[in-house]
Parts: structure tokens; C-alpha cells; sequence
């Protein structure tokens, strides 16, 4: 990061993909919160897997919270308000229970159907020449 910030003005804005208060918000409060999805995990695993840290550092890292208290307040504030929403209908959305694309109407059937067909006839090898 060094020669990032020195030489190109980079500016680190606290975590990866901070730099928009949507995603800093969606990935900091949302996820972990409504779906107990913490994306640091993977960054993490990540530079553990780069030797950038040790496991022992991300360990650490997932101690901390993923924003302070106060950036989620102005985070969630700001998103509330560019969606429209008041603070009781944000809350109704995140207690909702979760939802897959099984619950509304499609074609995975079909697709799942095709897929085993295509698969079946990659194992036959009925496109080499």
C-alpha cells in the first residue's frame, strides 16, 4: 500500500470496498446482520494465502468490528433515506425472513434438467471430434 498512497494519492477508506458508503453499509451492517455474512473472510483468507498476514492477524481482524457504531448509524441514515424507506420499513425488511429464488416462480427445474443432460453428455464425450 505503501507505494500506492506515496506515489499514486491512493487513499485507503477503512476496508475492502469502503469507498462507496452503499457497499461499506451493505457489507459492514446488511450482510453480517440479515444473512450472517461476513465478507472480511474471504479478503482475509485471501492475504493469508498471499503470506500478506498470518492467520493469527485476520483472526484479530475479525475481533473488530466490521465499521464503528457511528459509521453504521450514518451509513444506515444515508441509505434509508436514498431509498425512500423510513427507519420502520428498513427494520421490517431486515426482519423478514430469508428468501431463495424458490419462492417466487421460475425455470430452475428445467434449467437443472439441462444442465444434467449437457453434463451427462460431456462425460460421453460426444463433442470431441
Amino acid at each position: 500500500m505503501g507505494i500506492l498512497q506515496n506515489e499514486l494519492d491512493w487513499i485507503y477508506y477503512g476496508g475492502k470496498h469502503y469507498e462507496s458508503i452503499y457497499t461499506r453499509f451493505y457489507q459492514s451492517y446488511i450482510l453480517p446482520q440479515k444473512f450472517n455474512i461476513d465478507k472480511r473472510k474471504g479478503h482475509l483468507s485471501d492475504l493469508i494465502h498471499a503470506n500478506q498476514i498470518t492467520r493469527e492477524q485476520a483472526l484479530q481482524e475479525m475481533e473488530k468490528p466490521a465499521a464503528s457504531p457511528e459509521i453504521i448509524e450514518q451509513d444506515k441514515n444515508f441509505a434509508i433515506k436514498k431509498l425512500g424507506l423510513s427507519e420502520t420499513d428498513f427494520d421490517v425488511i431486515m426482519k423478514e425472513p430469508l428468501k431463495t429464488f424458490k419462492d417466487y416462480p421460475n425455470n430452475s427445474k428445467l434449467v437443472f434438467r439441462i444442465k444434467k443432460i449437457v453434463n451427462w453428455m460431456r462425460g460421453k464425450n460426444l463433442y470431441s471430434k
